[in-house]
């Protein structure tokens, strides 16, 4: 793990944020899910227009994610100063009815959060590759 000006508390919160939203997005609880956003988010899947906004996410996930099984973080890096900070981590899903080759898809992805007023950090940005077998 690679870190630059952040804290070690920092670094804990935003892991814990991380954390918060995978089980949001596992349960499929949206409401939550959409707390761990900026209101302006921007959202740039593989192959599909840019999804920007609270309203817009939630409406891209709850229609293309089924159930989820497993979703989990390996390989975290971290780089940032103040407010500002870029996540870059590995991301293992499974989810029902995969094919059978491709039980669980494994994708890396970047991740600009901003620590708001209140102490905060809510995603802003995030981009992430293709499937590839886990």
């Amino acid at each position: 793990m690679s870190t630059t000006a952040l804290s070690d508390t920092d670094i804990d919160a935003i892991k814990t944020m991380m954390s918060d939203w995978t089980t949001a997005l596992v349960n499929q609880d949206w409401s939550q899910w959409r707390s761990y956003w900026d209101e302006d988010a921007v959202l740039m899947p593989p192959d599909h227009k840019r999804i920007v906004g609270r309203a817009e996410l939630v409406s891209f996930a709850s229609a293309s994610l089924g159930k989820i099984n497993s979703f989990a973080f390996s390989d975290w890096t971290f780089d940032g100063f103040g407010d500002l900070a870029v996540v870059t981590n590995t991301i293992r899903i499974e989810v029902d009815g995969a094919a059978p080759e491709q039980p669980q898809a494994a994708n890396d992805q970047m991740i600009l959060v901003r620590k708001h007023a209140d102490g905060n950090w809510l995603i802003h940005k995030v981009i992430f590759n293709g499937s590839a077998a886990a």
